[in-house]
């Protein structure tokens, strides 16, 4: 399953361009090919600042180095302060990842399987 190219956010669901329809609240994994995608939903621990904007950047700048690449981020309004979309080789490595930010950010994960996968499971 190839992530979504593009997405947008409304009040309830994050649309992926494929029509995939994921729960907001969390962090969502989709699995793919050798690698996973994660969308990470975050709330700033404290008002930002140019300090913390800057120390951000430099762990995303730097996370290709342990496998990790950020396909995308933003800022939002609303329950969630950003919403971030991630590539990495498995769990741990974004892990590694998201355990920097959260001096700055705190974060919820869940792990999704898709539809397709999920119904196979059902015996």
């Amino acid at each position: 399953m190839n992530a979504p190219s593009s997405f947008s956010i409304s009040s309830n669901t994050l649309l992926g361009n494929d029509g995939g329809k994921f729960l907001v609240g969390a962090a969502f994994i989709i699995l793919g090919k050798n690698r996973m995608y994660f969308v990470s939903f975050g709330r700033f621990r404290k008002k930002p600042t140019k300090e913390m904007v800057a120390a951000i950047t430099k762990i995303m700048d730097n996370a290709p180095k342990e496998g990790v690449k950020f396909l995308s981020a933003y800022w939002t309004l609303g329950r969630f302060d950003s919403v971030v979309i991630a590539e990495a080789p498995n769990e741990q490595a974004f892990m590694k990842i998201a355990l920097r930010v959260g001096e700055y950010v705190s974060t919820e994960t869940l792990m999704a399987v898709p539809r397709e996968k999920a119904i196979k499971l059902v015996g």
